[in-house]
């Protein structure tokens, strides 16, 4: 009776640990608070009351924020997948009001191909042996002056 527990436990474990875990970040603005935001009327003040703080802001160019969303879904040891991913942007004109408006989602990102080459540093990169002969005299005894 026992073992048929044990083993009804340990079952009810491992299938409870392969159970998809879903990670929701960022913030999406929902199409109802969307639809208040009125290009050349509406203003920064307005649209963050509207819409709440974006993920991100730019710093150059035109005023620009960026609301992103992704969801995220991970099982057990294998790679997250993600589910979902939105980027609504909104483009501030020079007197602070909505320019525009545009939202892409997970079919409108482009790959970007990263390079894996490394840049050599300056000097000269030594094996262990090496290291530890190198620090061979370097270290003095504890409260003895150090000689140079």
């Amino acid at each position: 009776m026992v073992r048929k527990c044990l083993l009804t436990f340990v079952s009810a474990a491992c299938l409870w640990s392969c159970s998809p875990t879903v990670d929701t970040r960022g913030n999406l603005p929902a199409p109802a608070a969307l639809a208040k935001i009125v290009v050349g009327e509406t203003n920064e003040e307005q649209a963050q009351s509207i819409l709440g703080t974006p993920s991100t802001v730019t710093t150059y160019g035109d005023l620009t924020w960026h609301y992103v969303y992704q969801k995220i879904e991970t099982v057990s040891f294998f790679k997250p997948k993600e589910l979902d991913y939105v980027t609504v942007t909104l483009v501030f004109d020079g007197d602070g009001k909505v320019k525009s408006i545009s939202r892409l989602g997970k079919k409108d990102r482009k790959n970007v191909e990263t390079v894996t080459r490394e840049t050599p540093t300056a000097g000269k990169e030594y094996s262990v042996i090496e290291q530890l002969i190198g620090n061979v005299g370097k270290f003095s005894k504890a409260g003895s002056a150090p000689t140079h």
